[in-house]
Parts: C-alpha cells; structure tokens; sequence
C-alpha cells in the first residue's frame, strides 16, 4: 500500500516552517482555536455563509477521517494550526475540495502546500480531479485554485457560484511545491 508523506516540514515564503499532516481528533481543540482566530469574511466564504452549530458540526469532522471526508492540517512552528484543507466524496461521484487558511498566513505558501499534499492523495486514490465550489466574489480563491492547478477549468454555475475543476496528480503537487515523497508499507 502507498501513503503519501507529508509530516515533513517546508519553508514557507514567511520563512517559517509549516508541516502538514492528516487532521485526528487530538487536534480538535487546535481546530476550534484556529477557525476562531479566522475572520468572519474568511469564514463566510469558507462555509458559503453557514453559522454556528453547522460550522462546529464541520470543525468536528476535519479530525474524523472516513471512507468519505478527509482533512489534512497545516501547523507553524509551536503548534498552531493555521490552515486545513478536506476531500469529500459526494453521492454523485465527484471529491470536493475546501480550505481554510488563517488571515495572517494568506499568501505564505499555506495553501500550496495543503493542495500539494492533497492532490498527491488524490493521485493515490485514482482520483484525476477535484471539485472546487467558489462563492462569485471570492477573486482571490479562483486566483490561487488557477494558480496551484494549471489546467483548471472554472464555470460559472448560477446563484452567484463558480465551479472550478482541478486537475491533480503527481504533476498537479509539484505545481503547489510539494515534494513527492512517498513511502511504501
């Protein structure tokens, strides 16, 4: 069987090291203190809106990995998490995609390094490409899927919603500067 290894560190532009890893229940409290710290508008786009017990209900299911739903984490240096990302299958077939990166961390190489370890599980899975649901005003979230997927194809689906397809793999990894480092047990 072949997992992919991403318990290793990597500088990020900020020139901190951030690990990423799959979320387990031990980082529940982690989670909450992490999607706290985010700001509402970070928030409101992650979740498209949804609130309270929905948003907690979630919290608690990024450390729960299933045959369905899988999260990964992102942690600095000490040990906050300051970023998770999550594959889930829907009943239609298609995995989607969804991350969460802290305000402060934005554009600090959190995100690519969570897209790379996820597409190289994608890759694992047989999985060939991942669903991205954006809210329309989210500019910034298209930007960086264009830019960590070259080859996604983005669709606008109504109710002020773009679909973004994301092409993934070991290619598709490299692209989001994850090192394909993997190992066989």
């Amino acid at each position: 069987m072949s997992t992919t290894a991403t318990r290793h560190g990597r500088p990020t532009r900020r020139g901190a090291t951030v690990e990423v890893r799959p979320a387990r229940p031990f980082d529940l409290p982690g989670l909450t203190a992490f999607f706290d710290r985010c700001s509402p508008e970070s928030r409101y786009q992650r979740f498209h809106g949804a609130a309270g017990p929905a948003v907690r209900h979630e919290i608690d299911r990024i450390t729960t990995w299933s045959t369905t739903y899988r999260s990964w984490v992102a942690v600095a240096p000490g040990g906050p998490i300051v970023g998770t990302a999550t594959l889930a299958w829907g009943s239609s077939g298609e995995v989607e995609v969804a991350f969460l990166v802290e305000d402060g961390w934005m554009r600090h190489g959190v995100g690519r390094r969570l897209f790379g370890a996820m597409a190289l599980h994608a890759d694992d899975e047989g999985i060939e490409s991942l669903l991205a649901r954006v809210q329309g005003g989210n500019e910034r979230a298209r930007r960086f899927l264009r830019t960590v997927a070259p080859g996604a194809r983005t669709r606008f689906v109504g109710s002020g919603e773009f679909e973004v397809d994301l092409p993934v793999g070991p290619a598709a990894a490299l692209a989001a500067g994850q090192p394909i480092l993997r190992e066989t047990a």
